[in-house]
C-alpha cells in the first residue's frame, strides 16, 4: 500500500490532473448537478438521446 502510494508521488502531473479532472466530473455529475437542478438525474437521459439518434 505505501509502496503504492510512493509510486503515485512519482507520477507525471498529466496523469494526476487527468484523474483529478475525472474526479471532479464524477462528484459534479453525482452531487453538485442534482442538488442545484442543472442536471436531471434520470438514469434514462442517456437511453433516451441513443434512442433518439438511433431513429434518424
Amino acid at each position: 500500500m505505501i509502496k503504492k502510494l510512493a509510486s503515485f508521488g512519482r507520477t507525471p502531473v498529466v496523469y494526476k490532473s487527468v484523474f483529478l479532472i475525472l474526479l471532479a466530473m464524477l462528484l459534479y455529475i453525482e452531487i453538485i448537478a442534482p442538488v442545484t437542478g442543472l442536471w436531471s438525474p434520470r438514469p434514462s437521459t442517456f437511453m433516451d438521446l441513443w434512442f433518439m439518434n438511433s431513429q434518424k
